[in-house]
């Protein structure tokens, strides 16, 4: 096993090279100090080196035997797991988050990988259709005609700052483009680069051990926008992967769009996550419902995308104990570190801007002496007043909410029609005294949210076949994705038809003896059947 130890280096196609220019290092959230490792922005033709090289291997996997990536994919979850030590003390040092949620995030980590290794070796993923050649038919005969899902090429991949393991350098939109076969080039964040490159280490040895092409997987560190151009820009660039902010992930798309052939990006750039409380369970469990929120809006420290980030509740029974005791929780809570100062900062500042909006003092916001430290914040405002301020309804990355009350059960409706493109949005009742908003809210919910969580939280997004990561924009540029779960393969694929192609040609998912014994559609019917 390759002994993992930060070097500062960019991994390109498996070659270890030294960066250029002038360093960064990764900045310690709790401490402020600088740890181990330089850093520099990828040049322009480092950048190109990794790409041309996974242009290579694009070209060279896309005639290889069916399996290849289901086998690599479950190494490198073996692998993972024997290196959660290292890797776990750097993502530590650089994230401020504690082990334990370290540890389960490793665990998410190398599930997916597995879950998606299965769906590849399964095959049926490929969506394979079959229309067989009539060629009686009158007055024109039909061609035989074939169609599946194709790689979409070298695929760009920038790692989120929130989730070191998950949505890291292996995290989902890794796992899902080589799953679709598609070869990676990773832009590590500047504040985990050395986890980062640890990861990077451990694919290079798998891609070893497999014979695989070595431009399968590259990682390109960058702090400047410069780098992050260089590989959009790229002509061997397919497809982008992106997980951040609204900001980052529309200047990527901008550039993916100006480029002479445009590629698909896609981004998820956050969200506000709304969470609607109707009056039958406000009055059957205020107490509870606050403090399951208190709960989810301080998971991470609030550094969710799928925190809830606007509660709106109406006027009523239970209101009362209902804001009391979340105010109470908040007031309760201790100070905690953010994942880096500048997050930190920008946190402060949207909660002081949201205050003075709204000319309110809340008792349970304060700032700390801590490098990256903040106190929770939670703002309690009317329907009004949440209506006439559109600042109140951008994202505030951390452990902070807004409780917008409404006047009645119209006035409550009338806030779900006017939100944006959202990854979540939950709704709590009691079916016997909200059945008949409830069949009002939901398609409401469902109309702009990725997600509908019914009497639940939002945080916490299970890696399954059935998951939707995704929503209208603002919260993505791909409402029609996912980035979490099986469905997020599809991202990196194009559909193929190949018309009167000789069987011996054709993929193996498509050849009419149907050799991976796949489900197929075949002249509209689903079967396993030869055709």
């Amino acid at each position: 096993m390759t002994v993992l130890r930060v070097l500062g280096v960019h991994s390109l196609a498996g070659e270890n090279l030294p960066g250029i220019g002038i360093p960064y290092r990764v900045i310690n959230p709790t401490t402020g100090e600088n740890l181990e490792g330089d850093f520099y922005d990828g040049t322009p033709d480092q950048v190109d080196k990794a790409m041309q090289a996974a242009d290579s291997a694009y070209r060279t996997l896309f005639t290889r035997e069916d399996g290849w990536q289901a086998d690599f994919l479950e190494a490198l979850a073996t692998a993972i797991d024997a290196s959660a030590e290292p890797l776990i003390a750097r993502a530590s040092l650089e994230s401020a988050l504690p082990e334990g949620r370290l540890k389960g995030e490793l665990v998410r980590t190398t599930s997916q990988l597995q879950l998606l290794a299965s769906v590849v070796r399964e095959g049926s993923w490929v969506e394979a259709v079959i229309d067989s050649a009539l060629p009686e038919r009158k007055p024109v005969g039909r061609p035989d005609i074939r169609r599946m899902q194709m790689p979409l090429g070298p695929v760009v991949v920038f790692d989120a700052v929130n989730f070191p393991f998950a949505f890291g350098a292996c995290g989902n939109d890794t796992a899902a483009a080589v799953a679709a076969g598609c070869p990676v080039v990773v832009k590590s964040h500047p504040s985990h680069a050395g986890t980062d490159e640890l990861f990077a280490n451990i694919v290079a040895e798998v891609i070893e051990r497999h014979h695989l092409p070595r431009g399968l997987f590259s990682l390109v560190h960058g702090k400047s926008n410069e780098v992050s151009r260089l590989l959009v820009e790229h002509p061997c660039t397919a497809a982008i992967g992106f997980t951040g902010s609204f900001a980052g992930g529309s200047a990527v798309a901008a550039i993916a769009a100006a480029r002479t052939h445009p590629i698909p990006v896609f981004a998820e750039m956050g969200s506000i996550n709304p969470l609607f409380i109707l009056p039958g369970a406000l009055k059957a469990r205020p107490q509870m419902l606050a403090e399951g929120l208190h709960t989810s809006v301080n998971l991470g420290v609030g550094q969710f995308c799928t925190k809830p980030g606007v509660v709106f509740a109406v006027e009523g029974d239970g209101i009362t104990e209902f804001t009391s005791a979340l105010h109470s929780a908040f007031d309760a809570t201790t100070a905690a570190t953010m994942l880096n100062k500048k997050i930190r900062d920008s946190f402060v500042a949207t909660g002081n801007s949201h205050f003075n909006i709204c000319g309110v003092v809340s008792n349970t916001y304060f700032d700390t002496d801590a490098f990256a430290g903040v106190m929770p914040w939670i703002l309690q405002i009317t329907s009004d007043q949440w209506r006439s301020y559109s600042e109140l309804h951008e994202e505030a990355f951390g452990p902070g909410t807004i409780v917008v009350t409404c006047e009645n059960t119209t006035d409550i409706l009338q806030c779900a029609r006017a939100m944006d493109g959202q990854l979540t949005a939950s709704i709590h009742c009691e079916l016997d005294l909200d059945g008949k908003l409830l069949q009002e809210m939901l398609p409401i919910l469902a109309n702009f949210a990725g997600r509908v969580v019914y009497n639940g939280f939002p945080t916490g997004v299970e890696v399954c076949h059935a998951m939707v990561h995704g929503g209208p924009h603002p919260a993505t540029t791909s409402s029609q994705s996912s980035s979490v779960g099986t469905a997020s393969i599809i991202r990196f694929t194009r559909p193929v038809c190949m018309q009167n192609v000789p069987d011996a040609l054709l993929p193996r998912a498509l050849q009419r003896g149907n050799p991976q014994n796949i489900l197929r559609q075949v002249n509209g019917q689903f079967t396993r059947d030869t055709a």
